[in-house]
This record gives structure tokens, sequence and C-alpha cells, in this order.
């Protein structure tokens, strides 16, 4: 008889928690991380590179230093590439806090490496517009180490890949 108590135990709590019914109508999404990866035709005062693409991909959690992996690269056309270190800031916003997939924005900032040389300062800016709509737009800002110092000053439509701020 006892052999089979954790098996009723078990039936019990699940039955007790069917009982709950669905969250309150009321609830509201937090956001929780961004993942991304893309790229942007630059604009032409940041660099002097036939390669004019600024290709990147990332995962970045929302209350970084905290939370990790964070990982970011990015690679301007031809001419360098950062690869993050580590995030030493980072918040999120939605576009509306009752809908998960309502997107928002991402605003960080961190160190790294830009080919090969510390990058001092890094400020990210990505944007979701949301599920199924577009467009997304992403913005960096690298300084600090020579011949790597790039700032857009607003962001840029995502050309092509996609940026999903995901909330729970």
């Amino acid at each position: 008889m006892f052999r089979y108590f954790p098996l009723l135990l078990l039936a019990c709590a699940l039955a007790f928690l069917s009982l709950r019914g669905p969250a309150p109508a009321n609830a509201v999404a937090v956001p929780d991380y961004v993942t991304t990866g893309g790229w942007f035709t630059e604009p032409p005062f940041i660099l002097n590179d036939t390669n004019e693409k600024v290709n990147f991909g990332a995962v970045l959690q929302c209350d970084a230093p905290f939370d990790q992996p964070n990982q970011l690269i990015i690679h301007y056309g031809d001419h360098a590439e950062f690869k993050l270190d580590r995030l030493t800031s980072a918040s999120c916003t939605l576009n509306n806090p009752n809908d998960p997939n309502s997107g928002g924005q991402f605003l960080g900032h961190g160190v790294g490496q830009c080919n090969g040389a510390p990058a001092t300062a890094l400020t990210i800016q990505l944007i979701d517009a949301g599920q199924g709509n577009s467009p997304d737009l992403a913005r960096f800002a690298v300084s600090g180490a020579p011949g790597c110092v790039f700032a857009q000053s607003s962001p840029n439509p995502v050309e092509g890949g996609q940026i999903t701020l995901h909330a729970h």
C-alpha cells in the first residue's frame, strides 16, 4: 500500500494545480533576453569599405551582467570584427507588457575586443518591432580600440535576419 503513496501525492499535486485555472487576465509579461542575427547596410560615415554590410549575431540577457550567456559578434564589412567580452549593464522594455510577442527594445553597454585590441566602450540598441512586424532596428557604437571606432547616431533597419525579444 505504501509503495503507491508517492504516486498518490503526485496525482493530488497535479489535481490541485489544475484547479488554479489560467493565468489572470491582468498578468504582465517580463522581458527576459534577446536573440538576433542579421545584417544591415552601413551608413557611409562609419567606414570606407567596399563591403558595406554590418553583420551581427547575439544572445543577450535583459538583466546583465547578472545572467549569462551574453554573446555578441559584429563584422563591420571587411574592416573590423568586434567580440563582446562582458556586458556591464542591460535593460529591456516591451512594446505592450500584456503581450509577450509585442516586441520591444534592448539597451546595453559593455566592453570587448575589436580586431584583437581592447574596446573600452560599447553601446547596443536592438529594437524588435514585434512578431510579424517590421522593420527591426539595430545600432552599435564601439570605441577605445585603435582603428575600431564606430558610432551610429540612429538605429538602422535590419535588412536580413531578425531581432527577437523573448518574454515570459
